[in-house]
């Protein structure tokens, strides 16, 4: 499955993103795909496949990863949903064979 990660939100030279996975976002130079803000962890989170679904998990960053304004612990991503890193609203672009109706739950990081 190709994705592409579109920048929805931010300041930046970059507007889309191509990823292969699994792959760590966050600061540290020599991870997978570097966002050098300070608002962002070194790893900070992890994208996945999960039977050709792509997934986000949080990995403990200080500031967290959001989905809909709630930060999340690990969430479903599919064809075009966003998250926020840091400074970066992000939008996953993909094709996705599977039922959208049974995706699996999102974990939130906070009470609803």
């Amino acid at each position: 499955m190709d994705v592409k990660l579109i920048v929805v939100s931010a300041k930046t030279g970059t507007k889309e993103i191509f990823v292969k996975r699994p792959r760590i976002l966050g600061r540290a130079q020599g991870i997978g795909i570097v966002i050098p803000h300070p608002s962002v962890s070194e790893r900070h989170c992890l994208l996945f496949d999960h039977a050709g679904l792509l997934m986000v998990q949080d990995l403990n960053s200080a500031q967290g990863t959001f989905i809909g304004g709630r930060k999340i612990i690990m969430a479903p991503l599919p064809p075009g949903a966003e998250f926020t890193v840091g400074p970066l609203t992000l939008r996953a672009e993909y094709a996705y064979a599977g039922n959208l109706d049974a995706l699996p739950k999102t974990l939130f990081d906070e009470p609803e």
